[in-house]
């Protein structure tokens, strides 16, 4: 019995990592296509300036993937797998979904980094992204 939940569980994690990596992949395609189709329809008549536009990809680089990099090693020990992916592409993890995590867990006596917690930590994310529709 024990084996089949630990398969059910490793099932789980992989399609959670599966869907989440192709989601996030979409989302930043999605977001990064708002500013080509701009130009595209509205920038015949503009031109880019490649070196200015490096310039500034190296700066926020520098400035926000550092803040990136640290959010993720911070936050996703507490959202785990599944609430991370879902965190990073609804935003406001700090104010809403790691406050709700952490909460879930405190209210259903459930340890962090046990395959409930897994689960219970998902919820709250869920939850709120659907009643907000």
């Amino acid at each position: 019995m024990k084996k089949r939940k630990a398969d059910l569980h490793g099932t789980y994690i992989n399609s959670t990592h599966r869907i989440g990596k192709i989601s996030n992949s979409i989302a930043v395609l999605l977001i990064l296509m708002v500013p080509a189709v701009i130009t595209a329809v509205y920038g015949s008549g503009v031109k880019i300036q490649f070196a200015n536009t490096i310039s500034a990809i190296i700066t926020l680089t520098a400035i926000y993937g550092r803040v990136s990099l640290v959010e993720v090693v911070s936050f996703s020990p507490f959202l785990e797998s599944g609430g991370t992916y879902l965190s990073f592409i609804t935003g406001n993890i700090m104010n809403m979904k790691l406050p709700a995590a952490t909460n879930a867990l405190r209210v259903n006596n459930v340890e962090r980094g046990t395959d409930e917690g897994e689960d219970i930590r998902h919820l709250p994310s869920e939850h709120r992204r659907s009643s907000l529709r």
